[in-house]
């Protein structure tokens, strides 16, 4: 059926001051429909509001599609990627809710037909954002395994076969493989982000989806940002769309010759590849290192290794193998999706395009791919700000975030002519802005990560965290939509003692390193080479400012991890007065940090003072473990001890405590050996846990 909403209206947005919602009342269409596209008019006024604060929830009936028109500003709300308004209004299409019914079968994914704005606006940019959360309903509430899903955007040609059924074309919009979820919290939600601006052309009017599977709860929105991109989109095919076993892999992606569009003047080629299978003799193709390339019309142009980096995911710890490095994929991650510039390769009316793979007897590959045509690039000089890594309060950065060093920006080149400088303005919004001159050399599309120079970040009451570019090349912007981002940000810590370092050492402490840095990225302390299995204490003494505290693990399994031997560690940070105020989850990977100030200015000394300290002695042990804790003022305490699949195997009863610091035994006789989680609560309210280890 059909339902009409009111539109909220956005005065066009001034970077230095506050947005201004304007009242409005436009009654807009949108559709509701169901999967035979069968529609009936409702009409509804949407009320004039000054406020926005939009949220779906399992409780409420969910919509096929919702159109909300925003600015950057509003976007914060949501607590997504900061994302830049264009000269329009930034509009969002709700697809799937959490509790959107999936379809029959088993792994089979949630689909629908939802409305999306009509072709006649022009979009600098579209995003997907694909969000995750646990679903209490089920045990373990993320799912189990690491299962590999699809957001497809399914296009209808209206031909149909012998059978009378309709030809579908499926388009790929991303790929995602699901986390291990034994003992994981996906919180509110996780949010990772997809650029599907090359498919414009099919999300448009009716679009039918299919996404997601049974293992976690899923919302995915779309956010349409009204403008003018890079360059346009004259054309778009699908190339190589299959799951190829290695052995068969030349045969089955053979070169593809490609006619070009005469309009066309640019041209980019879309790579999702990731291996899968192993347990055979080269753990083909999930675990095994490949080289893939690229050949155009004959000529090597790119190659690349396949197996990347999965000890540094965001999203840990998981409760499987998720630290295990893998072919074009992690758990909780997307599948990578390569992009590779043909522009300068092509010289005629068509080009052949040539996939490759190092050949290996075992394993397969899942294959997607599009070759993309576009116009010209539509501005000479257009420099933008795509994303702010540092600071910030999205998920997929917190591996570095909170932080106070090094600000962390992505920038792009959106320009046909080189960027080679640009001034960059960065700080808190209301507090210090700074100014950076880079200089360097990006070609037409390229991006790069620039660390901005640290600052003193004064008093700055805002969450805010502002940049801005100006002056590329010396010249003005043709573009400057995209010349400004914001984002959240949370305040470190702040302390004016000593950092007591409490480190224990696993059974193989020769990968372990841990230093401290300043607010340049400089060491100025770290230590190496300890034994193992023991107890270590380092007191270190610093002056006002920033500091980062990294251990790594150069095994890149941390110092705690189910599937190895090398025995369990710990790492536990402590002030003078603060008592413990970081346990850093041994189950890292490669590495964990904890970022803070020495210093006094107005900040939080302890986002807890609840719970003073807590800490367990001996840890591991094979009778009694010391139970050590300390309170602000008398609370009702609870102590339970987990195993890793999170079923409760002791506790220690609810028991009123006065405030001031307890010692409670808690007695291990009979319990098995392995690692556990110990957790505290207040008042029926948890506040830490600590990873313990059982020994024989």
């Amino acid at each position: 059926m059909e339902r009409f909403f009111g539109r909220l209206r956005l005065v066009p947005k001034n970077l230095s001051g506050a947005s201004i919602l304007r009242q409005e009342e436009e009654i807009g269409t949108i559709k509701s429909t169901d999967a035979d596209m069968n529609t009936a008019a409702i009409n509804q006024n949407f009320l004039k509001v000054f406020h926005l604060f939009f949220r779906f929830t399992q409780e409420e009936k969910p919509m096929k599609s919702f159109f909300l028109p925003l600015t950057a500003a509003l976007l914060l709300a949501f607590n997504l990627p900061s994302v830049v308004a264009a000269p329009g209004d930034t509009t969002i299409v709700q697809t799937f809710t959490y509790g959107w019914p999936l379809m029959p079968g088993w792994n089979a994914p949630h689909e629908g037909k939802f409305l999306f704005p009509d072709k006649s606006k022009r979009w600098e940019k579209i995003l997907m954002y694909y969000t995750l959360k646990c679903d209490p309903a089920q045990n373990p509430a993320c799912g189990e395994w690491d299962y590999l899903t699809y957001a497809l955007l399914m296009e209808h040609t209206g031909v149909y076969d012998t059978s009378g059924n309709e030809i579908l074309t499926r388009w790929e919009l991303g790929r995602f493989i699901t986390p291990y979820g034994i003992n994981l919290s996906l919180g509110d939600g996780w949010t990772w982000t997809y650029d599907v601006t090359d498919f414009a052309f099919f999300l448009a009017d009716s679009v039918h989806l299919r996404a997601g599977n049974f293992q976690e709860l899923l919302d995915m929105k779309f956010l349409f940002i009204e403008g003018t991109p890079p360059r346009d989109v004259v054309a778009i095919q699908n190339v190589w769309q299959l799951n190829s076993s290695l052995k068969d892999f030349e045969t089955n992606v053979p070169p593809k010759t490609i006619d070009l569009d005469p309009n066309a003047k640019t041209f980019k080629l879309r790579t999702t590849v990731t291996g899968h299978d192993f347990d055979n003799a080269t753990n083909c193709a999930e675990f095994c290192p490949k080289t893939h390339s690229i050949d155009v019309d004959g000529v090597r142009r790119y190659s690349w290794q396949i197996v990347q980096e999965c000890a540094e995911n965001p999203l840990y710890p998981q409760g499987g193998t998720w630290i295990y490095d893998r072919a074009g994929w992690c758990p909780g991650m997307p599948g990578t999706t390569k992009e590779w510039e043909i522009t300068p390769f092509v010289t005629g009316s068509h080009v052949t395009i040539d996939y490759n793979s190092q050949y290996d007897q075992f394993g397969r590959y899942d294959v997607e791919s599009q070759f993309v045509q576009y116009t010209a690039a539509n501005h000479q000089v257009d420099a933008s700000v795509e994303d702010i890594l540092t600071p910030s309060t999205y998920e997929m950065y917190s591996r570095f975030n909170p932080s106070c060093s090094a600000p962390r920006i992505i920038i792009q080149n959106r320009g046909a002519l080189q960027l080679t400088s640009l001034d960059i303005t960065y700080g808190p919004v209301g507090g210090n802005m700074n100014l950076y001159s880079w200089n360097g050399s990006l070609a037409f599309m390229e991006k790069k990560e620039l660390s901005l120079p640290p600052f003193d970040w004064g008093s700055a009451s805002s969450s805010e965290f502002e940049v801005n570019i100006s002056n590329p090349n010396g010249t003005t912007d043709e573009y400057t939509y995209n010349n400004t981002q914001r984002s959240h940000f949370e305040s470190v810590p702040v302390f004016d003692e000593p950092l007591i370092i409490n480190f224990r050492t696993n059974g193989v402490p020769a990968e372990n390193r841990y230093e401290i840095l300043d607010a340049n990225g400089n060491s100025i302390y770290a230590k190496a080479g300890l034994p193992g299995n023991r107890l270590f204490r380092d007191t270190v003494a610093l002056n006002p400012g920033c500091y980062e505290f990294i251990l790594w693990d150069y095994g890149d399994d941390g110092i705690s991890f189910w599937a190895n031997n090398d025995g369990t560690g710990s790492i536990v940070l402590r002030f003078a007065t603060a008592g413990v105020y970081k346990t850093l989850n041994p189950d890292f990977g490669k590495y964990t940090s904890f970022q803070f100030r020495v210093g006094t200015i107005n900040a939080v000394r302890t986002p807890d003072a609840t719970v003073k300290s807590f800490a367990v002695f001996p840890n591991p042990t094979s009778t009694v473990f010391e139970v050590e804790f300390a309170l602000d003022q008398s609370h009702a305490v609870h102590i339970e001890l987990h195993d890793i699949l999170g079923k409760k195997v002791l506790e220690i009863p609810e028991s009123r405590f006065d405030a001031g610091s307890h010692v409670v035994p808690l007695k291990i006789d009979g319990i098995t050996p392995g690692q556990y989680f110990l957790t505290l609560s207040t008042d029926g309210v948890q506040h830490k846990s600590i990873s313990l280890h059982i020994l024989k």
